[in-house]
């Protein structure tokens, strides 16, 4: 009988992978470990071609993606994942919901200097790139000091980098939740204004929002997915960013129900795909 095998990788998200790991085990789950930064070359040899999931970095998931013919592999779609994308289908939800979008190469230009002053809140604006994989971490940037941030951010991301430009909020606290089958199916809270936490004691309005959410918008980019929420000083709730399930942190998200939930999509996939035509 087929069973859904996972790849690990656990180090970029600390210890919110020890949790997942321990389950898996606990649940007699196979599974390996990849450390991060280790050579590639070798691991199609763990499972070669399977029911297998995996969960690590971006960098990873492409290699996994273009080197497998895994089922389901890798639970990200990226190009569902670029603000460009998504924006227009969360618009009335988003936190950022005034927003522009430009080339990061143009951000610091003369003509568009108009265009940040619009945005701008005491002199500062919201900068992140569109890109779902991140090539750099969005930040509120004072106009100040935009030249020396714009150098910052073109060290790792190129001119041509569509960036998305918007107010800056001010935001007391942030939820992931984890969604299946239009379902939010776990969630943990992982920030209260600057300081990052850990809980899984999230109330039944932030659950109730985020259905609402996933009940009237048409974005169902994963079988399983992430979801943030976010609340500002007056007391909103907002969507803040969505994210895949492969290669998302997890904080205090159930892992039982995670492991569980994704198996048995993983595997209903698999079999549908070995299914005879």
């Amino acid at each position: 009988m087929t069973q859904v095998k996972w790849l690990v990788e656990p180090e970029i998200f600390e210890d919110d992978a020890k949790p997942l790991l321990e389950t898996l085990k606990k649940m007699g789950v196979e599974h390996q470990i990849w450390p991060f930064g280790h050579m590639y070359q070798d691991f199609k040899n763990k499972f070669s071609d399977d029911c297998a999931v995996f969960y690590g970095s971006f960098q990873f998931a492409n290699v996994v993606k273009r080197q497998t013919t895994w089922i389901p592999g890798v639970y990200c779609n990226l190009p569902k994942f670029d603000c460009l994308y998504y924006y227009p289908k969360l618009e009335k939800y988003l936190l950022n919901w005034n927003y522009a979008m430009m080339p990061l190469g143009v951000v610091g230009s003369p003509t568009k200097s108009h265009q940040l002053k619009y945005f701008s809140l005491l002199d500062s604006v919201f900068i992140r790139p569109s890109s779902g994989g991140k090539s750099f971490t969005g930040k509120i940037i004072e106009l100040v000091n935009l030249d020396k941030e714009l150098r910052q951010f073109a060290l790792r991301a190129d001119p041509e980098t569509l960036v998305v430009i918007a107010n800056p909020q001010r935001i007391m606290r942030e939820w992931r939740t984890v969604v299946a089958e239009n379902k939010v199916i776990t969630a943990s809270q992982y920030k209260y204004g600057i300081q990052m936490i850990r809980s899984k004691d999230v109330s039944t309005e932030v659950i109730q929002y985020t259905q609402e959410v996933l009940d009237n918008v048409k974005y169902k980019p994963d079988p399983i997915w992430t979801l943030d929420i976010c609340e500002t000083d007056d007391g909103r709730l907002h969507v803040l960013e969505v994210g895949s399930f492969s290669c998302a942190g997890l904080y205090a998200c159930d892992p039982e129900i995670i492991v569980e939930t994704v198996n048995r999509i993983a595997l209903a996939e698999y079999l549908d795909y070995q299914a005879p035509i």
